[in-house]
């Protein structure tokens, strides 16, 4: 999302005149000292459905209620492994202390969980609202 502002600048090519969601991030990726990230979240989704927010920073990472793909069997002799559907609810991860998203960290913190819902549903309103 940030690649069309990023190169603009770089090309000194002026932005489109419609609404874009991405960010110049020259700064960022060559490493200016001072340079900070222009997002408070990146959203992820599967195809239509949006699935949860990371925080801008990298740290926290929420995941809203949805369904996912899990390996109930592994495949053997080039035959695919088969695969059933699990539901995850409300889950807030520290990709820092543990980025294999293992402890669910929601009830230790509220403020982040709170934050980063907040700016999920101003992301539903804004692109997933009917």
């Amino acid at each position: 999302m940030d690649l069309l502002p990023t190169l603009c600048q770089v090309a000194g090519v002026p932005l489109p005149e419609n609404e874009i969601d991405g960010e110049n991030v020259w700064e960022v990726i060559t490493g200016k000292e001072g340079a900070e990230n222009p997002h408070a979240y990146y959203a992820f989704s599967n195809n239509r459905n949006f699935e949860g927010i990371m925080s801008g920073n990298g740290r926290w990472k929420l995941h809203l209620p949805h369904d996912y793909r899990i390996l109930e069997t592994d495949g053997a002799d080039g035959m695919p492994g088969k695969y059933g559907r699990a539901q995850l609810d409300t889950a807030l991860f520290d990709m820092v202390a543990d980025p294999f998203e293992t402890p669910n960290v929601i009830s230790d913190q509220p403020e982040v969980a709170a934050e980063l819902i907040r700016l999920a549903n101003g992301h539903t309103s804004k692109f997933y609202s009917d």
